[in-house]
Parts: structure tokens; sequence; C-alpha cells
């Protein structure tokens, strides 16, 4: 009369967990490199004596161990590992597996990362500024690739995912992203890496010249290059010609927006630039550069 019967299962927190991250999967909620990261997310939870366990013999006090023990990981992914054991319980209340969600009792509360948060790494004005200059002597396609990231703030997988049907008389078109399938593969995903990375960037004087000197022999801009290849390509020429101490191709994006906060863009605009999702996300990314000002 209550609803409160429950029949007894065994089934575990990793397999009620699983189910969720193959059901989304598919049921094409997720694409391929969200996958991946679920994966990733559920391989902690498996991996753990509390996968094990069955959920019906799981209390709040067991959930506070399990997430206190993960608090080496960074905050993101400690986000993660607590969105997925929130679905997997609430899933178990509604298939009347468990009376009572111990995901809401104050004691299974989230904790903070240990880990520290890493500051935004930008290249300084001049370490830009000898970057381009080494540039100038550069012949293959990766050197339109890093200036487009520089002046753009484009994500790399949607420089490698550009055609020139994207290129538009004044702006580009941001509609899809390199990205991995399950196989860990690279390939054009259908859209990019979420519905507020669909966006337009105006062609400026400096990315209509950039533009000008890549050789049309292909559909895309960039035809058969992986983010990877980009990466060691620019190791090697950081090395060759001693701009900073070390780099990577996201450093490059970091390099456009720093710029544009310390150029006083407004938030709003750079977030739609960034083509980041909440404002928030913006703010907090870039904490560091805004407290310089």
């Amino acid at each position: 009369q209550e609803g409160k019967l429950i029949d007894k299962t065994n089934i575990s927190v990793g397999e009620i967990a699983t189910e969720i991250v193959e059901d989304k999967k598919n049921s094409n909620q997720i694409s391929s490199s969200t996958y991946n990261r679920a994966k990733y997310t559920l391989q902690i939870i498996t991996a753990s004596n509390l996968g094990s366990i069955p959920i019906q013999k799981v209390n709040a006090t067991m959930i506070k161990n399990f997430l206190n023990n993960n608090t080496n990981y960074a905050e993101s992914t400690l986000k993660k590992i607590y969105q997925l054991l929130g679905q997997t319980f609430r899933r178990a209340i509604e298939r009347d597996y468990i009376v009572k969600n111990p995901m809401l009792f104050e004691e299974a509360k989230k904790p903070k990362s240990s880990k520290e948060k890493e500051n935004v790494e930008a290249l300084t004005i001049e370490e830009e500024k000898k970057l381009i200059k080494a540039l100038s002597n550069e012949t293959s396609l990766y050197k339109y690739i890093i200036l487009l990231m520089l002046f753009t703030g484009m994500r790399i997988g949607e420089v490698l995912a550009l055609k020139w049907t994207n290129i538009k008389s004044n702006h580009i078109e941001i509609k899809q992203t390199l990205t991995r399938n399950e196989n860990g593969i690279y390939i054009i995903g259908e859209t990019t890496k979420t519905s507020n990375s669909l966006r337009y960037i105006t062609i400026t004087p400096i990315i209509q010249e950039i533009l000008n000197e890549i050789p049309k022999t292909d559909t895309f801009l960039f035809p058969n290059i992986p983010p990877r290849t980009l990466a060691g390509f620019l190791e090697r020429f950081n090395a060759t010609n001693c701009i900073t101490d070390h780099i990577h191709p996201h450093m490059l994006r970091h390099t456009y927006a720093t710029r544009c906060i310390e150029a006083g863009m407004n938030i709003k605009v750079l977030q739609k630039n960034l083509g980041h999702k909440k404002v928030q996300t913006t703010l907090d990314t870039y904490t560091s550069i805004f407290n310089k000002l």
C-alpha cells in the first residue's frame, strides 16, 4: 500500500551505469567522442569496489568514501563521476530496485577536487610575435592552421574540419569538427562539439590574408592532417625557433582569448566567438587572465 515493497536483485552499480552509457550511445544522444569520454568515467566507477556492490546494498557512507577516494581527479572528471552516479541511482528508483536515493543524502555530497587547477597556458605578446615571425618562412599547411587558431580562437578539430564551402564572403561557418569514433579513429563529425559551437567567425583583413594563401587542392582546407601530427610539428617548430619553454595546439586558442580579454572585449562576445555553451565557462576558464587586469 505504501509502495515500499521491492523485489530482491543483485544488479550492481556498475551494471546500471554501463547500461545508461550504452543506452545514450545506442539512441544517438551522444557523439562518438562524448561516448569515449563517458567510457573513461564509467571505468572509474566499474573498477572500484562501489561498482561491484549490488545497488540495494549501497548506502550514503559508501558513496561518500568512494568519492573522497577519487578527489585526485580534476574537478571536471569528478563532476562527471558524480553525474553518472546520480543517473544510476535515479534509474534504480524508477525500476523499483530501491526506495530511497542515497545520492540525495547530505553525506553523499560531491567533494571538491584536491588536484590543483591549472592556469590557462597562453603565449605572451612577445612570444606570439616571435611565433608569427618564425612562421613567415614556413611553407607547409601547418603554418595556416596555426595562424587561423591564433587569430580566430577555433579549436584544432574545427580548423581541420573546415571545407572551402564554409568560407563565405565575410565570415567562416563553424559547422563540424574533427573527432574520434568509438574505435579511436579520427572522423569528421556530423556537427560541432556542442550546439553553441555552431557559429560564424567574422573574416578580418588578417584572416582573409591567411585564407588567400592556402592552396585550394581539396574539398577541405587541410585534408588528412590529424591533430597529433600538428602537435608534433608545433613542438619541433618551437624547439627549432626557441619561442617558449613548451607549446601545444590548445595554447593557440587560449592565446586568442587572452588577447581579446586584454583588449577589453565584452565577455558575452568572447563566449560566442569561442563557442562556449555558458558565459560562466568562459569566466571560469580565464579567471587567471581577468585577475591580472
